[in-house]
């Protein structure tokens, strides 16, 4: 069964595929081209162990990005799944210590870390079970930012 094709239907339809066409010759010709150098979202840096300088190292890494957090907050989401003696399943306190130390070296306000653990249900627990508790205690929020 066919249909048939208005003038209007048509016409659309050319307009489409030369829009089409236009946009690929400019592609190609470099005429609709980015003149912005490509910027990397990833950097990989490396330590030796956790008591290398991690926050020298974080804070070289963030330079390469050249970021202005001047005045603005940043929330860091360290990762932590649940408590396993033993074994590596979170973020180690140290690093996301270095990692609030360095945002904030390089002009942070403030560095808020947030968690919801998916496993294990009591927040508190984990918290204190994998060294993140410290001296600040915990608060729990169910607020939405």
């Amino acid at each position: 069964m066919t249909k048939d094709v208005t003038r209007r239907v048509f016409g659309a339809g050319l307009l489409v595929g030369a829009g089409v066409m236009t946009v690929q010759r400019l592609r190609t010709s470099g005429l609709l081209h980015d003149p912005r150098k490509p910027v990397s979202r990833v950097a990989i840096l490396h330590a030796e162990s956790y008591a290398s300088p991690l926050e020298t190292i974080l804070t070289e890494g963030l330079r390469m990005f050249h970021l202005d957090l001047r005045g603005k907050t940043v929330l860091l989401k360290p990762n932590l799944v649940e408590h396993i003696p033993g074994a590596e399943v979170n973020t180690n306190p140290l690093l996301v210590g270095a990692a609030a130390d360095a945002f904030l070296g390089i002009g942070a306000k403030e560095v808020i870390v947030a968690e919801g653990p998916g496993h294990e249900r009591d927040t508190c627990l984990v918290l204190s079970e994998t060294g993140f508790d410290g001296n600040y205690g915990c608060a729990i929020s169910n607020s939405w930012i």
